[in-house]
């Protein structure tokens, strides 16, 4: 994968500092075959797998029983979309491209339940792990932190953020030296660790801020949950619109239904539809999204 690194721009130029982010789409169903799985005939399933799923299936599993946070096999998907090579390694950075020019962090993030923003943490921060980033932005290297929404009902990923790591150096020192002071004076001798939180918001204003250049790949144009309240929005003013018609409803309902000016009481709408979004099973909610996938086609 080519280098794409992080210019600097004006003020005159900062609705351009977001860009779209090139992934290959492809490579995010790898996992999307094992939902599917019939556990009830074992047998049959490992004859309708090719050896390439079957092989995939063992990683998986080897990832996951010597993991720590179970995030080993998003973070090669990611990977994997970006057209990067994945470490092995457990410590240090999570990728780099063919050409050694630009280096990862990933961050993946479960967003199964409202599929928001992602965000992340870099644990257990130090100033070498600052210096060794800026070691390689100083020989003229790209040093990333990618931002993932991994989606857990379908083992995919819903959204990817890239950033340039050098946003968060002045503040991620600034914390560390707070917490370095806090524990110099802790009479408890309790060593606060040093974790620094990553959010897409944070992340964007820093670049705002300092006029850098970051890129965005998003399955859809907001969170899911709102794409079903968009989704069920007329219908359920419309449903409500039958009751009130159909002449059975008490005066507590009508009430509660319409306002003063006879229009359906908005608050009530979306307090059913998040109900509907909060009762839907995993089995519910992927078929929506297998819908709302069609009607992008």
């Amino acid at each position: 994968m080519a280098s794409t690194s992080s210019p600097t721009t004006t003020n005159s130029n900062i609705d351009e500092l977001e860009q779209p982010l090139d992934v290959n789409i492809s490579e995010m169903n790898i996992y999307e075959f094992i939902r599917h799985i019939d556990t009830s005939n074992l047998r049959q399933s490992r004859m309708n797998m090719t050896d390439d799923e079957f092989y995939r299936l063992i990683n998986v599993a080897k990832r996951s029983l010597e993991s720590k946070q179970c995030n080993e096999s998003y973070e090669s998907m990611i990977s994997s979309c970006l057209g990067l090579i994945n470490s092995e390694h457990k410590h240090g950075l999570d990728a780099w491209n063919e050409n050694k020019t630009d280096f990862y962090e990933h961050k993946p993030c479960d967003v199964s339940v409202d599929g928001g923003n992602p965000s992340g943490s870099i644990n257990d921060d130090t100033i070498k792990k600052m210096d060794d980033y800026q070691c390689l932005v100083n020989q003229k290297k790209n040093v990333w932190v990618t931002l993932a929404g991994v989606n857990k009902r379908t083992y995919t990923l819903d959204s990817v953020y890239k950033f340039p790591s050098e946003i968060y150096d002045k503040d991620r020192r600034d914390r560390l030296d707070k917490t370095i002071t806090k524990n110099k004076n802790n009479e408890n001798s309790n060593q606060t660790r040093s974790t620094y939180s990553v959010s897409v918001s944070k992340s964007i204003q820093f670049c705002k801020d300092l006029g850098k250049v970051y890129y965005v790949w998003k399955r859809y144009n907001k969170p899911l949950k709102d794409l079903y309240k968009d989704y069920r929005e007329k219908d359920v003013e419309a449903e409500l619109r039958a009751e009130l018609d159909s002449g059975n409803a008490s005066d507590e309902r009508i009430n509660e239904i319409k306002n003063k000016n006879n229009t359906i009481n908005k608050p009530l709408i979306k307090s059913i539809i998040k109900k509907e979004w909060d009762n839907m099973g995993t089995t519910e909610k992927c078929a929506f999204e297998r819908q709302i996938n069609s009607s992008f086609k």
